[in-house]
């Protein structure tokens, strides 16, 4: 089984084709499609890779409903609450908190400084987890911007939507 570790924007994409007003606007109906089919084979045979300490789930619950409905996104947040402690469905990673770069598991690779706070949860459980998952992206400009970088410290990165990356807020 591969491993993944899930921006939180793949499941509001993926939620976006049942919305009337969009949350990734920039998403277009080809990405929010590559988000579902993106999900659902994650859940039908894939390993997700999170936080021991429920950082990522509660990035998670601010955008998605745990009800499983009415998107793919909600229903693979239902996923991850119903086999959260099921080893061949979730596995938790403990991760060190670092003050300056976030986490320990984050590189301090001055190449690394700028990219986004909020997302370095998910680059330091690619790293610190022994599955070495991939990071699933779809419309975060973050990941594509920093690509060499990350390659550079053995990240892997699945940029779903790469038509659709959305430039940083301000940027």
């Amino acid at each position: 089984m591969k491993a993944y570790v899930v921006d939180e924007n793949v499941p509001i994409v993926a939620n976006d084709s049942v919305r009337l007003e969009p949350k990734a606007p920039q998403a277009d109906i080809d990405c929010r499609l590559a988000c579902v089919q993106a999900l659902r084979s994650i859940v039908k045979s894939g390993i997700l890779i999170v936080d021991s300490a429920g950082e990522v789930l509660e990035n998670y619950r601010r955008h998605l409903q745990h009800r499983g409905q009415p998107g793919v996104g909600d229903a693979f947040f239902k996923h991850i609450i119903d086999h959260h402690f099921n080893r061949r469905k979730v596995r938790r990673v403990s991760l060190v908190k670092n003050a300056k770069r976030g986490f320990e598991a984050f590189p301090a690779e001055a190449a690394l400084a700028t990219f986004d706070r909020s997302d370095r949860i998910y680059i330091a459980l690619a790293l610190a987890a022994l599955e070495k998952p991939h990071v699933l992206n779809a419309v975060d400009s973050d990941y594509c911007e920093h690509k060499a970088a990350l390659g550079g410290a053995g990240v892997h990165v699945h940029e779903i939507c790469p038509q659709c990356i959305r430039k940083p807020r301000g940027g």
